[in-house]
């Protein structure tokens, strides 16, 4: 018999914002949408659905959406990587206020362990166990945050010790780490500036490139690092079913925006969405749109470190495919659509939902999901996951 507590657990609560305007050029200068996507630098999934396309015309948008994310660029995974050669000045002066870095624990959860992340923007965050925070002894001022972890915030880039003390501050904390040996498994992505000279003539060592931070980590420090894909692509195509149509107003018997994302999700999760006869079968009534066959439903997924700013060039290649679509005979009642689905890293200190327990664990559900019209209008749905304790009221303002 299970215990009776089993099913008592607290639903975890979220706040959603669902955002629409005409278009993407419009919504991309949307001071909301541009802020949601660049608040959210840790994207670790990205999948993308195109119904009824010809293979042809995915495998030109493949191409250019591979063109968008940095080729050939790739992520380290430093093992064991100790939390002091962070704050080493070099590693300060080369690779976190030159260039663009994202880096974040490989395998910690919020409630479990001692979680790191260091933003693009130089602030480096630590999400820590009471223990662990006492025993560093750090000041007071640097904590953000007291709901059963510690959540330590520290500016990286500041360089006016004289005005700012970031100087004495960041050595405070260098002390500490040395001291305290905090290490961890460490995934790094660094993107060097682009106004950097390539150095072209000189030998492969001495070449600016996503290299260097490989070669400083095992040459100079002598860390074990192990060279993963920065960005992986698979493509699959989908069953061949009718796919629903979004409505165009309140008189189209198509399916709403809360319907299509939920069939969204069923696509990205792989879920079985054919009508078959049982009692837990999957419907979706209204109109809806067959393929031919020269047609198919495709699913894409991008995983690795992807930057907000590659994200934003995706969504630029999605808009522009589905304006090149638009002079083509569209349905006869109700809107065709592609959907792009972003999954960020659910174990960043500095995540929305990092607020307390979800429930049953601390790891943030942190998602969104934008969709674009074949008449350009674009659905942008906004994810956070908050406290499974129950959220305020003000919580979710």
């Amino acid at each position: 018999m299970l215990c009776p507590e089993l099913w008592r657990f607290p639903q975890p609560t979220f706040s959603r914002t669902t955002v629409t305007c005409p278009s993407w050029t419009e919504g991309k200068t949307s001071d909301k949408i541009r802020r949601e996507i660049r608040a959210r630098q840790f994207n670790s999934t990205v999948s993308i659905v195109l119904p009824v396309c010809q293979k042809s015309e995915v495998d030109e948008l493949d191409r250019e959406l591979r063109a968008t994310t940095r080729p050939g660029s790739y992520c380290c995974l430093v093992r064991q990587c100790p939390l002091v050669e962070l704050l080493r000045q070099e590693f300060l002066e080369a690779f976190v206020r030159r260039g663009r870095i994202f880096a974040i624990s490989a395998t910690g959860r919020l409630e479990t362990d001692d979680c790191v992340a260091l933003t693009p923007d130089g602030i480096l965050l630590l999400n820590l166990h009471r223990e662990t925070f006492q025993r560093l002894g750090l000041s007071d001022s640097l904590v953000t945050q007291r709901k059963g972890k510690y959540v330590v915030k520290l500016d990286l880039m500041l360089t006016s010790p004289e005005t700012t003390g970031s100087g004495p501050r960041i050595e405070r904390v260098r002390e500490r780490f040395e001291a305290e040996s905090l290490a961890c498994d460490l995934l790094i992505r660094w993107l060097p500036p682009t106004d950097c000279s390539t150095m072209l003539g000189v030998t492969p060592e001495l070449t600016i490139s996503p290299a260097s931070l490989e070669r400083y980590l095992t040459v100079a420090r002598g860390l074990t690092v192990v060279q993963v894909p920065a960005i992986n692509y698979k493509r699959r195509d989908l069953n061949d079913e009718a796919v629903p149509l979004l409505s165009r107003d309140k008189n189209d018997e198509c399916c709403t925006h809360d319907e299509l994302l939920e069939y969204f999700g069923m696509l990205v999760l792989d879920c079985d969405t054919v009508e078959e006869e049982y009692l837990s079968e999957y419907t979706l009534d209204g109109n809806r749109i067959e393929n031919d066959a020269a047609t198919r439903n495709w699913h894409i997924q991008i995983n690795g470190m992807v930057s907000p700013m590659e994200v934003e060039g995706l969504v630029d290649t999605l808009a522009k495919f589905v304006t090149n679509r638009i002079n083509e005979s569209p349905p006869q009642a109700g809107v065709l659509w592609v959907g792009l689905h972003v999954q960020c890293h659910s174990n960043v200190p500095s995540s929305r939902g990092d607020q307390g327990e979800k429930g049953m664990g601390w790891n943030c559900e942190n998602a969104y999901t934008i969709i674009i019209g074949s008449d350009g209008a674009v659905l942008c749905n906004l994810l956070v996951g908050i406290s499974g304790k129950g959220a305020t009221k003000n919580e979710l303002q």
